[in-house]
């Protein structure tokens, strides 16, 4: 038989029943504005759900012949589970920073910039009925790890054509063996290691004209990628495999290793944490795991997307819209009794008003300042005419497109149409990421997508000696469709050349906001309005969004 010390459990009881006493004579005199959970508060909940289960375990040694006793310590148990309760119901999440399940203040969250991929509101401390901003910049866009692996030329040249070269690509995630035969372009060898990136955590890119950059898919310290050669089929051209310079990661330091000697993993760590400032402080981490913004009244859980920039901007705006629900619940209320009409101006493609508090008879105006527009990457290719004129029949027009998805290389004869030369580039759209069309007598090579995230790349390793079209011409930034500035010819094209596109940048009640997004959340002290700026719509100077009118609501009459 097991014997329980009931003075000691009562003792024990006791003096946590006390410090949960303590803990709630504290939060009345801290008041509702206190704003911190402070750590006295903490460690007597803490220090009665400790002795809940204490008595928990002590009621199950107990036998038969106890049970006045484990009647004794159910009803404790009960009683604290009680205590409890009151104490989360006397400490609301507005002062702790925590959130109560079905009421409790709603804290929203609005403005994420180009930078975030996602953002987690994990607790919030401040007022119904107030806001707090949260802008941050990219300082440093930190590094992914890489190795440089050099052809020495625009495919596979093996030593004959039933060789194959076979490597194992390796990144944080996982490996995967890839096969390539003698021929293959770089460019089909980027997609094939881009098609496994979700299986190992590595990406592949053009580089200048016979390499290719292998890559972690994130930035950070704790990234890294190898690349072991099972059999290099006789290559016969290419140095082999470089690591790439720390300091700047399209710079190849040392010496070669040739394929044939690669025949354990080449491994490369060197990638390195990004920084980001936010409200005067700073926090350093891996694209790949979520950041966390600290401050007394919210912690925010970030991710942030790689970027190859410093300068990125964006600021996030955390508003608390008061007594209606725990975070992430349903949008802002609508006022019983009123009726609201909403109006939205053309240059969007789609409103929504969300939530209206406002009185019957009152109206509100929507309006902010497009200070610059967003803009996709993107190149005018001009040829001149309607066909692709070379210098003979003989000759070929040989074109790399490159985009945020990936690059395909397309060659085309002479007098192939333009309309022929755009169609075909638009049918690999899913494998680049580029859009093209026909303007003029030139096509137009874009993304489909707005930011500063956003590129294209062309490469003409074989200009098939054109006669006609003065080369390329990056994109208007005020006008998607035009080109502007110098042009650069078809032969000076054997390197590459990249286009980024650009962040929209706004002001709204006062605040400037950057970002690549054209879905814009309105979060006004008594209303929430979604719309959808239109691309196209586009327009610099002072825009009237929205307008939202409250009229009482009619009465319905019986029968």
């Amino acid at each position: 038989m097991t014997h329980v010390n009931h003075a000691a459990q009562a003792h024990t009881s006791d003096a946590a029943r006390w410090k949960l006493t303590e803990f709630l004579r504290n939060a009345a005199v801290r008041g509702p504005r206190a704003g911190k959970f402070e750590a006295a508060g903490g460690s007597g909940v803490e220090d009665v759900a400790t002795e809940i289960r204490g008595l928990a375990a002590a009621s199950a040694q107990a036998d038969a012949q106890e049970s006045r006793w484990a009647k004794e310590t159910v009803a404790r148990i009960n009683e604290a589970i009680g205590d409890i309760a009151v104490a989360t119901q006397a400490t609301r999440p507005s002062e702790i920073g925590r959130l109560r399940e079905g009421g409790g203040v709603r804290y929203e969250k609005t403005w994420v910039g180009s930078a975030i991929v996602t953002a987690d509101l994990v607790s919030a401390n401040f007022p119904a009925g107030e806001e707090r901003e949260i802008a941050y910049e990219v300082t440093d866009p930190g590094e992914p790890a890489g190795l440089f692996m050099d052809f020495g030329g625009v495919g596979l040249n093996l030593a004959g054509p039933t060789e194959s070269f076979v490597i194992e690509v390796t990144g944080p995630i996982g490996t995967r063996q890839l096969i390539f035969a003698s021929g293959t372009a770089l460019s089909e060898m980027i997609d094939a290691i881009n098609s496994f990136a979700t299986e190992t955590g590595a990406r592949a890119v053009i580089s200048g004209v016979t390499g290719v950059i292998l890559h972690s898919s994130e930035h950070g310290a704790d990234e890294f990628v190898s690349v072991r050669v099972l059999d290099d089929g006789g290559i016969e051209e290419g140095a082999g495999i470089f690591h790439l310079d720390p300091q700047d990661f399209f710079q190849v330091i040392g010496d070669p290793i040739a394929f044939g000697d690669a025949t354990s993993p080449i491994m490369d760590a060197d990638g390195r944490d990004m920084e980001l400032a936010f409200n005067g402080g700073t926090i350093r981490g891996s694209s790949r795991d979520k950041l966390r913004f600290t401050s007394s009244e919210y912690t925010l859980d970030v991710r942030v997307k790689p970027t190859w920039w410093a300068g990125v901007t964006g600021s996030m705006l955390i508003r608390s819209v008061g007594d209606v629900g725990a975070l992430g619940s349903s949008p802002y209320p609508f006022a019983s009794g009123v009726d609201y009409d909403f109006a939205h101006a053309p240059e969007f493609a789609s409103a929504s008003l969300q939530g209206a508090t406002f009185s019957a008879g009152e109206t509100r105006d929507i309006s902010f300042n497009l200070e610059w527009p967003a803009s996709p990457g993107g190149f005018l290719m001009q040829f001149g005419g309607d066909d692709v004129d070379l210098g003979s029949a003989a000759e070929v027009f040989e074109i790399e497109i490159g985009g945020p998805k990936g690059a395909r290389t397309f060659t085309f004869a002479s007098g192939t149409s333009i309309s022929t030369v755009a169609a075909t580039i638009n049918a690999f759209s899913d494998a680049t990421g580029v859009d093209s069309f026909t303007s003029g007598s030139g096509v137009v090579v874009r993304t489909p997508g707005f930011g500063s995230t956003e590129f294209v790349s062309v490469r003409v390793p074989d200009d098939g000696n054109i006669e006609a079209g003065a080369g390329i011409k990056r994109l208007d930034a005020n006008n998607h469709h035009a080109a502007s500035g110098p042009s650069i010819a078809w032969n000076a094209l054997q390197y590459g050349r990249r286009d980024y596109g650009g962040n929209a940048s706004f002001t709204w009640r006062g605040r400037q906001y950057t970002g690549s997004g054209l879905n814009l959340q309105f979060l006004g002290p008594d209303y929430t309005v979604q719309l959808t700026l239109d691309p196209e719509q586009q327009r610099v100077g002072l825009i009237h969004a929205a307008t939202i009118s409250a009229t009482a609501a009619a009465r319905r009459g019986k029968g």
